[in-house]
């Protein structure tokens, strides 16, 4: 698989945090990623130099990332192998992609959704913005054009 055999997702941005909404259905390498999953695609401290080298690099990597962090089903090393593995199918350059794994895997602990209690199902349903546009994760309706996408 090379990135030009990848179909890359719809998303729609989102006013709230400089989040996105997934506007279909999107599967990947047998990970199905719902519509109406928000997302904040790569969480890049906002400082400059950092900021410019390291956001945006691979939003696929980045949206899968985001998706199995939240849904926790499987050990948070795999998920963070998964992202070094589809930033270079994605062609980022190796040592981008090599400092960004070690980020994850450094500070990764802090965002990984394995809450007790929760099930897979429940943190999902938390990132998903419903029918009306409100995403319960976000805490607010973040946008009335949202509402075309998820109805």
């Amino acid at each position: 698989m090379n990135c030009k055999e990848m179909n890359p997702p719809s998303l729609s941005p989102l006013r709230e945090r400089h989040w996105w909404v997934v506007n279909e259905h999107w599967a990947f390498d047998g990970i199905e990623i719902p519509k109406g999953f928000t997302t904040d695609l790569d969480s890049v401290p906002h400082i400059p130099g950092i900021f410019a080298l390291f956001k945006g690099r691979s939003r696929i990597a980045a949206l899968v990332h985001d998706y199995l962090y939240t849904v926790a089903d499987r050990p948070r090393k795999e998920v963070d192998r998964a992202f070094l593995k589809y930033m270079v199918i994605d062609n980022t350059p190796s040592w981008i992609a090599h400092c960004m794994y070690v980020a994850v895997r450094s500070f990764g602990w802090l965002y990984y959704r394995r809450a007790d209690g929760d099930t897979p199902d429940e943190r999902l349903r938390s990132r998903l913005v419903d029918a009306s546009g409100t995403c319960p994760f976000l805490k607010t309706n973040p946008t009335p054009s949202i509402k075309r996408i998820v109805s």
